[in-house]
């Protein structure tokens, strides 16, 4: 059993059932949900409440955390995915390791986080990822630690794979390394990417905006 001074790996960890709880902390600026491990981060994505009342919440990373490929779906597996950030997660320079971001019919904003309103991201690291949109709407924003950023992004850093393949006509797309798309009122700082970003198209009518760091918006220092 998880307590009994045994150490697990991830793929092991991902087979074990388990009871949704969360993290350690009591989500204010004083006392932030500190995420571990990998259950921890789990129950961040899959929270316990269905309310989403924890989307204006402090939370911190304690330690680097390697997902062991885990699937995040948005659209059935994380609240964060599909809906929007409000508070703040500083990963105080900790690392988010390998995963895939594989959001499914209805959604529009993909990364780590949808979207933010408001919210701030703060030194984050991600490493070996990746983003594949299996579905296709008219307006999309795509990124790896923001898909639609109206909150601040700042010392944040990503090194992983963004492969978007859109056959949708009418399409309009902001693909950025970091946030697709910044709107009023957002900021990108002191943040970077590396690693690769893919925009296939077979349709003439399909509007793609891509860049290294952001397909859209304000930044700084970057």
């Amino acid at each position: 059993a998880i307590g009994d001074g045994r150490s697990f790996s991830n793929s092991d960890i991902s087979k074990i059932n388990f009871t949704i709880s969360k993290p350690t902390g009591a989500g204010t600026e004083e006392d932030p949900y500190i995420l571990y491990n990998y259950l921890d981060f789990i129950n961040f994505i899959i929270p316990p409440d269905v309310n989403n009342s924890t989307l204006n919440k402090y939370y911190e990373l304690g330690n680097d955390i390697n997902l062991g490929g885990k699937e995040i779906k948005g659209n059935s597996t994380s609240r964060f995915v599909r809906n929007i950030f409000q508070g703040c997660f500083d990963g105080n320079g900790y690392t988010i390791s390998n995963f895939k971001i594989v959001t499914q019919i209805n959604e529009q904003f993909y990364g780590l986080f949808g979207g933010t309103n408001e919210g701030i991201i703060k030194n984050v690291n991600l490493k070996n990822f990746s983003v594949s949109p299996s579905q296709a709407k008219n307006y999309m924003c795509i990124g790896s630690i923001v898909g639609r950023n109206e909150g601040h992004i700042i010392n944040c850093h990503a090194d992983g794979k963004i492969d978007i393949k859109n056959s949708l006509s009418g399409t309009t797309l902001y693909v950025g390394g970091i946030a697709g798309s910044i709107e009023t009122g957002g900021l990108l700082i002191n943040s970077g990417f590396s690693g690769s970003i893919s925009v296939f198209t077979s349709c003439a009518t399909v509007t793609p905006f891509v860049g290294g760091v952001v397909g859209k918006g304000a930044i700084r220092n970057c």
